[in-house]
């Protein structure tokens, strides 16, 4: 749970606690994988607590997996095309900030 909630904070308000938002491209993509650690530790946490059937937990570490694997692969992309890496990286991250939001309402049951 606590690492959702230093996720939810890095992601959405960096800057207002007077950190430095992710910049880079390798500063965002570790910000994803940190993101997708959450994830499966925020699952885990939920399903222990009976917040979550196994089915569903296992749906959400399939979507993780995946997630996972995107970054790898925008990781891959910028290697030779800079524009396309980011953008894939974007997308990346967006589907991870949705999947810690969906996380977030799972916990406040």
């Amino acid at each position: 749970m606590r690492a959702l909630i230093a996720l939810c904070v890095l992601l959405a308000g960096c800057s207002s606690l007077g950190l430095a938002t992710p910049q880079t491209f390798n500063q965002k993509l570790a910000v994803g994988y940190g993101a997708a650690t959450a994830i499966l530790t925020t699952t885990d946490t939920l399903l222990n607590q009976g917040k979550i059937s196994s089915k569903v937990a296992q749906n959400i570490a399939s979507q993780d997996q995946n997630l996972k694997a995107a970054l790898d692969i925008s990781a891959q992309v910028e290697a030779t095309n800079a524009t396309d890496g980011g953008n894939q990286l974007t997308a990346a991250l967006t589907a991870l900030n949705a999947l810690s939001s969906y996380l977030a309402t799972l916990q406040s049951k």
